[in-house]
């Protein structure tokens, strides 16, 4: 059904209905508001015309009419009759519905919520399922003839002529395409959707993309059209704003994701040029490390050289010493063979030279040492006897003791303690003086101080003494060591001298046996040969 070339006549409805105004021409045809002259119920009236020839389509919506007068949904406008108006038009009379519509609301800009949508379109899909159950062939329902409630906002709609296809009736996919192209033009705002010509991720960037395929496959007609279709999809526009949250936190791991993913790849390929980097460095110093190494074996083999040269060297100098040494021992032997040769100087070495040389030095060096000893001794010890001299008196109480004869001379008597009596007594040489107190008192403080100053002498010569004793024993043992160093180092060079001597003997010997049987083999070969003769 279309639109006709002029408006129909509505003279035939005067009578019961005064029309009040026409509303907005609609591709269904015209609508008029209208009331109704018996009891003055407002209500409205749908004129559709039908085109030349196409009266079988009409001929269905007036029985649906028809079907629908008897009939009652919540959602669906109560139908009052429906009034032929001619052989090309017909006028259906339901109650007036106090609301917009669809166009009207999206005419102004507003859409609607996403639950909002899904709730629309379950009410629609349950009044196009129970007029399919019916047996409504007409059960479109478009922008136009959808309302909503001005108090309730609840929806509510007015069946509209649909296109009939030529293999028969509608079935439930063109249901399903009637709820997908009213969700299209929820979602989009536009009355008459075209899938075909613009795409609703184009329209809608911001739904989720299961929301735009079911959309689109619905509107299309791409599914089956139960109601397990119809369900789902409603299920899927009430959890749209859900997957667009789900999609967009999708879409920030999957940015994430592969942000961790090229910052592991930048780590992963600065891994591998600084491994490639170290590998380089690794390499350089086995390299360097080889080159030294080689470098190191060089010189050690030009050291082995070296010393391989020097030991050959050596080698060549101990021959030729051995050769000397075997010509001195022929000289040797030589002598020993020939008497009158006897007085010729034997051949001494430069190491035998040194160590009788050192024999010699320390033949002479142990004498004087110890000749210095004995006169250091002897002037420590006269010394110690001058400063150990006894003084001549000793004052003990009041009593004045002579130690010492005096003498002319002032000289100590011959003898010493010899020419003391038996029993180790002094002879007193003067009487024992009494003064006065005085010079008593004055007298023994003098003594006093004189014996202190005595003994303190003599600890002090004491200590001296035993000073000079230590170090006098410390020198001794010092040149008992190093003579005993010496006479070692003596013994030990003699021993090598002597022992080199008998080897020289040795050789000579065992030089001169052999020489020897050489020539008596060379002398008896003669004599036999003279011995044979005739």
């Amino acid at each position: 059904m279309s639109e006709q070339q002029s408006e129909p006549s509505t003279r035939a409805l005067d009578e019961q209905y005064e029309t009040v105004g026409e509303l907005r021409e609609t591709p269904d045809g015209h609508r008029y508001i209208a009331r109704r002259r018996a009891d003055g119920a407002d209500v409205m009236i749908t004129v559709v015309s039908a085109k030349s020839g196409d009266n079988n389509a009409l001929a269905h919506f007036a029985s649906d009419v028809q079907t629908l007068a008897g009939l009652n949904h919540r959602r669906l406008a109560r139908v009052v009759e429906g009034l032929w108006l001619g052989k090309d038009s017909f006028a259906v009379v339901t109650e007036r519905i106090q609301g917009s519509t669809l166009r009207e609301m999206l005419s102004t800009g507003e859409r609607l919520p996403n639950p909002r949508i899904a709730s629309v379109l379950q009410d629609v899909g349950e009044v196009l399922e129970w007029a399919r159950a019916h047996g409504i062939v007409h059960r479109g329902v478009t922008s136009d003839s959808l309302y909503f409630d001005r108090e309730t906002h609840t929806p509510r709609m007015v069946l509209a002529v649909t296109p009939i296809p030529l293999e028969g009736l509608p079935d439930p996919v063109s249901d399903s395409r009637t709820i997908g192209r009213l969700a299209w033009a929820m979602f989009t705002g536009h009355d008459e959707p075209d899938p075909a010509k613009e795409s609703l991720g184009e329209l809608r960037s911001d739904l989720a993309r299961r929301v735009i395929d079911e959309t689109t496959a619905m509107a299309t007609g791409q599914t089956s059209g139960d109601s397990a279709d119809v369900e789902r999809f409603v299920s899927v526009i009430a959890m749209a704003d859900v997957l667009r949250q789900g999609e967009i936190e999708i879409a920030q791991l999957q940015a994430e994701l592969i942000e961790e993913r090229r910052v592991e790849r930048v780590r992963l390929e600065a891994e591998a040029r600084a491994s490639e980097d170290r590998a380089e460095a690794m390499e350089e110093r086995v390299q360097k490390e080889r080159s030294e190494f080689a470098e190191q074996v060089a010189r050690e083999e030009a050291r082995v050289a070296s010393e391989a040269a020097q030991v050959t060297a050596e080698r060549a100098q101990f021959e030729q010493e051995r050769q000397d040494f075997a010509k001195r021992a022929a000289a040797l032997a030589g002598q020993a063979g020939n008497p009158a040769r006897t007085d010729a100087k034997p051949v001494i070495t430069p190491v035998e030279e040194e160590l009788l040389r050192g024999q010699r030095r320390l033949s002479w060096m142990i004498p004087v040492s110890t000749i210095c000893l004995l006169v250091v001794l002897i002037f420590l010890g006269a010394v110690m006897a001058r400063r150990n001299a006894v003084p001549r008196t000793v004052t003990i109480g009041r009593t004045i003791i002579p130690t010492r004869s005096d003498s002319a001379s002032g000289v100590l008597p011959r003898g010493g303690f010899l020419n003391q009596e038996i029993g180790n007594t002094v002879k007193r040489s003067a009487p024992v003086f009494r003064d006065s107190v005085f010079m008593r008192d004055s007298s023994v403080m003098r003594d006093s101080s004189a014996l202190r100053d005595s003994i303190a002498r003599q600890d002090s010569i004491a200590r001296r003494t035993a000073i000079a004793r230590r170090r006098a024993i410390a020198r001794r043992d010092s040149i008992a060591r190093s003579d005993s160093i010496a006479r070692r180092d003596s013994v030990a060079r003699s021993d090598s001298v002597a022992r080199r001597d008998s080897v020289a003997r040795r050789d000579s010997i065992a030089r001169r046996d052999s020489i020897a049987r050489r020539d008596t083999a060379g002398k008896v070969r003669p004599d036999t040969m003279s011995s044979r003769r005739p």
